[in-house]
Protein backbone atom coordinates (compact mmCIF):
# COMPACT_ATOMS: atom_id res chain seq x y z
CA UNK A 1 0.00 0.00 0.00
CA UNK A 2 2.84 2.08 1.09
CA UNK A 3 4.84 1.47 -2.27
CA UNK A 4 1.25 2.46 -4.43
CA UNK A 5 0.88 5.86 -2.30
CA UNK A 6 4.68 6.83 -3.08
CA UNK A 7 4.03 6.30 -6.95
CA UNK A 8 0.72 8.36 -7.21
CA UNK A 9 2.54 11.20 -5.06
CA UNK A 10 5.53 10.74 -7.69
CA UNK A 11 3.31 11.04 -10.74
CA UNK A 12 1.14 14.08 -8.46
CA UNK A 13 4.32 15.67 -8.27
CA UNK A 14 5.54 15.15 -12.01
CA UNK A 15 2.43 16.99 -13.36
CA UNK A 16 2.61 19.46 -10.69
CA UNK A 17 6.01 20.18 -11.99
CA UNK A 18 5.38 19.90 -15.65
CA UNK A 19 2.04 22.04 -14.97
CA UNK A 20 4.09 24.68 -13.83
CA UNK A 21 6.64 25.18 -15.96
CA UNK A 22 6.23 27.72 -19.26
CA UNK A 23 3.65 29.18 -17.27
CA UNK A 24 4.00 32.68 -18.18
CA UNK A 25 2.72 34.50 -21.45
CA UNK A 26 5.17 36.94 -22.15
CA UNK A 27 3.72 39.51 -24.69
CA UNK A 28 6.32 40.52 -27.70
CA UNK A 29 4.96 44.10 -28.90
CA UNK A 30 2.29 43.78 -31.19
CA UNK A 31 3.98 40.89 -32.75
CA UNK A 32 3.33 37.95 -31.05
CA UNK A 33 4.16 36.02 -27.25
CA UNK A 34 6.45 33.59 -26.07
CA UNK A 35 5.72 31.01 -22.58
CA UNK A 36 8.61 31.72 -20.22
CA UNK A 37 8.86 29.50 -17.02
CA UNK A 38 8.53 32.87 -14.69
CA UNK A 39 7.98 36.57 -14.64
CA UNK A 40 11.14 38.15 -16.53
CA UNK A 41 12.91 40.63 -15.20
CA UNK A 42 12.70 43.64 -18.15
CA UNK A 43 15.73 45.88 -19.25
CA UNK A 44 14.60 48.60 -21.65
CA UNK A 45 17.44 49.74 -23.70
CA UNK A 46 18.16 52.22 -26.17
CA UNK A 47 17.78 50.08 -29.28
CA UNK A 48 16.50 47.03 -27.58
CA UNK A 49 14.23 45.23 -24.98
CA UNK A 50 15.52 42.13 -22.82
CA UNK A 51 13.00 39.79 -21.04
CA UNK A 52 15.02 37.39 -18.86
CA UNK A 53 14.78 34.84 -16.68
CA UNK A 54 16.07 31.10 -15.09
CA UNK A 55 14.12 27.88 -14.30
CA UNK A 56 16.28 24.69 -12.79
CA UNK A 57 19.34 25.76 -14.36
CA UNK A 58 18.22 27.27 -17.57
CA UNK A 59 18.48 30.69 -18.73
CA UNK A 60 15.51 31.59 -20.73
CA UNK A 61 16.14 35.38 -23.04
CA UNK A 62 14.09 37.04 -25.20
CA UNK A 63 15.41 40.12 -27.26
CA UNK A 64 12.95 42.83 -28.99
CA UNK A 65 15.66 44.71 -31.37
CA UNK A 66 13.88 47.81 -33.67
CA UNK A 67 16.55 48.63 -36.60
CA UNK A 68 16.79 51.52 -38.04
CA UNK A 69 15.98 52.56 -41.78
CA UNK A 70 20.03 52.78 -42.54
CA UNK A 71 20.53 49.20 -41.48
CA UNK A 72 17.55 48.60 -43.38
CA UNK A 73 19.16 49.54 -46.34
CA UNK A 74 21.35 46.93 -46.39
CA UNK A 75 19.18 44.16 -44.24
CA UNK A 76 15.83 44.80 -44.95
CA UNK A 77 14.93 42.46 -47.69
CA UNK A 78 14.36 38.94 -48.43
CA UNK A 79 17.69 38.74 -51.34
CA UNK A 80 19.69 39.84 -47.80
CA UNK A 81 17.66 37.68 -45.17
CA UNK A 82 20.74 35.41 -45.06
CA UNK A 83 23.26 38.64 -44.64
CA UNK A 84 21.14 40.11 -42.01
CA UNK A 85 21.33 36.38 -40.06
CA UNK A 86 24.81 35.73 -40.98
CA UNK A 87 25.36 38.83 -39.10
CA UNK A 88 23.50 38.18 -35.78
CA UNK A 89 25.67 34.85 -35.41
CA UNK A 90 28.59 36.08 -36.33
CA UNK A 91 27.92 38.96 -33.74
CA UNK A 92 26.72 36.83 -31.16
CA UNK A 93 29.35 33.73 -31.41
CA UNK A 94 31.92 36.84 -31.37
CA UNK A 95 30.79 38.51 -28.20
CA UNK A 96 30.34 35.15 -26.86
CA UNK A 97 33.90 33.66 -27.53
CA UNK A 98 32.22 31.25 -29.20
CA UNK A 99 32.39 28.44 -31.62
CA UNK A 100 28.89 27.38 -33.63
CA UNK A 101 27.51 24.33 -33.35
CA UNK A 102 25.10 24.29 -35.95
CA UNK A 103 22.84 26.19 -37.80
CA UNK A 104 19.32 25.71 -39.66
CA UNK A 105 16.76 27.84 -41.62
CA UNK A 106 13.01 27.60 -39.30
CA UNK A 107 9.45 28.86 -40.48
CA UNK A 108 6.10 30.11 -38.92
CA UNK A 109 3.99 30.43 -42.03
CA UNK A 110 5.52 32.44 -44.61
CA UNK A 111 7.87 33.88 -42.06
CA UNK A 112 11.55 33.20 -42.42
CA UNK A 113 13.69 32.77 -39.42
CA UNK A 114 17.25 31.22 -38.60
CA UNK A 115 17.78 28.79 -35.37
CA UNK A 116 21.56 28.12 -34.50
CA UNK A 117 23.20 26.56 -31.49
CA UNK A 118 26.65 27.38 -30.09
CA UNK A 119 29.01 26.26 -27.81
CA UNK A 120 31.17 29.29 -25.51
CA UNK A 121 34.03 28.33 -23.35
CA UNK A 122 34.70 31.33 -20.79
CA UNK A 123 36.66 31.47 -17.28
CA UNK A 124 33.26 30.54 -15.51
CA UNK A 125 33.21 27.33 -17.62
CA UNK A 126 31.21 26.19 -20.55
CA UNK A 127 28.24 26.85 -21.81
CA UNK A 128 25.58 25.92 -24.56
CA UNK A 129 23.05 28.66 -26.32
CA UNK A 130 20.36 27.57 -28.32
CA UNK A 131 18.55 30.95 -30.61
CA UNK A 132 16.07 31.05 -32.26
CA UNK A 133 15.66 34.83 -34.66
CA UNK A 134 13.10 36.13 -36.74
CA UNK A 135 13.03 39.20 -38.97
CA UNK A 136 9.54 41.55 -39.99
CA UNK A 137 8.57 45.10 -39.89
CA UNK A 138 11.56 46.24 -39.02
CA UNK A 139 12.15 44.52 -36.08
CA UNK A 140 14.40 42.05 -34.64
CA UNK A 141 12.95 39.25 -32.19
CA UNK A 142 15.69 36.88 -30.90
CA UNK A 143 14.69 34.33 -27.95
CA UNK A 144 17.57 32.07 -26.56
CA UNK A 145 18.21 29.54 -23.70
CA UNK A 146 21.53 29.04 -22.14
CA UNK A 147 22.50 26.06 -20.31
CA UNK A 148 25.74 24.31 -18.88
CA UNK A 149 24.95 21.33 -20.79
CA UNK A 150 24.38 20.50 -24.25
CA UNK A 151 20.92 19.60 -25.39
CA UNK A 152 19.37 17.78 -28.58
CA UNK A 153 16.99 18.93 -31.15
CA UNK A 154 14.59 16.93 -29.36
CA UNK A 155 15.21 17.99 -25.77
CA UNK A 156 11.38 18.68 -23.86
CA UNK A 157 12.97 22.30 -23.11
CA UNK A 158 13.94 23.53 -25.87
CA UNK A 159 11.22 22.23 -28.21
CA UNK A 160 8.64 23.83 -25.66
CA UNK A 161 10.41 27.07 -24.93
CA UNK A 162 10.84 27.24 -29.33
CA UNK A 163 7.40 25.83 -29.77
CA UNK A 164 5.53 28.50 -27.38
CA UNK A 165 6.43 31.47 -29.88
CA UNK A 166 2.95 32.56 -31.61
CA UNK A 167 2.15 35.38 -34.01
CA UNK A 168 -0.65 37.37 -33.02
CA UNK A 169 0.23 39.68 -36.27
CA UNK A 170 -1.97 38.61 -39.02
CA UNK A 171 0.47 37.24 -42.13
CA UNK A 172 -1.02 39.99 -44.39
CA UNK A 173 0.55 42.46 -42.02
CA UNK A 174 3.96 40.99 -41.68
CA UNK A 175 6.50 41.90 -44.18
CA UNK A 176 9.86 40.62 -44.11
CA UNK A 177 10.88 43.49 -46.86
CA UNK A 178 9.73 46.88 -45.10
CA UNK A 179 12.33 49.25 -46.43
CA UNK A 180 11.01 52.63 -47.31
CA UNK A 181 11.28 52.38 -51.52
CA UNK A 182 13.44 55.69 -51.11
CA UNK A 183 16.55 53.55 -50.43
CA UNK A 184 15.59 50.68 -52.73
CA UNK A 185 15.89 53.45 -55.27
CA UNK A 186 18.86 54.80 -53.70
CA UNK A 187 20.58 51.06 -53.89
CA UNK A 188 19.50 50.86 -57.47
CA UNK A 189 21.36 54.41 -57.86
CA UNK A 190 24.59 53.85 -56.34
CA UNK A 191 24.38 50.23 -58.34
CA UNK A 192 24.23 51.55 -61.44
CA UNK A 193 27.07 54.63 -60.86
CA UNK A 194 28.99 51.75 -59.52
CA UNK A 195 28.45 49.93 -62.54
CA UNK A 196 29.38 52.97 -64.83
CA UNK A 197 32.05 53.63 -62.80
CA UNK A 198 33.95 50.27 -63.83
CA UNK A 199 32.99 50.89 -66.98
CA UNK A 200 34.73 53.96 -67.29
CA UNK A 201 37.66 52.52 -65.65
CA UNK A 202 37.96 49.66 -67.61
CA UNK A 203 37.76 51.85 -71.02
CA UNK A 204 40.36 54.12 -69.78
CA UNK A 205 42.82 50.80 -68.97
CA UNK A 206 42.13 49.73 -72.28
CA UNK A 207 42.79 53.20 -73.84
CA UNK A 208 46.05 53.54 -71.45
CA UNK A 209 47.08 49.95 -72.99
CA UNK A 210 46.48 50.93 -76.84
CA UNK A 211 48.36 54.11 -76.02
CA UNK A 212 51.54 52.64 -74.53
CA UNK A 213 51.35 49.71 -77.92
CA UNK A 214 51.40 52.68 -80.41
CA UNK A 215 54.40 55.06 -78.28
CA UNK A 216 55.91 51.18 -78.57
CA UNK A 217 55.41 50.94 -82.54
CA UNK A 218 56.56 54.47 -83.25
Amino acid sequence: MKIIITICLIILLSAFKTYCQHSFIQPIKNIGTIVLPDTPQIKKRKKDTIYLTSNNGLTYLVQVAQLQNRELIFFGNNSNLDKLYNSIIEGTLYGANARLIYKKNIQIHHLIGIEFGFKSKKKTGIYYGYNQVYYLNNTLVNYSLHSSDSMSSNNDNLKTYFNSFKLIMSDKNIKQDDVPKIYHIIERIVSWLIFLGLLFLIGWVVKLGINRIKKKII
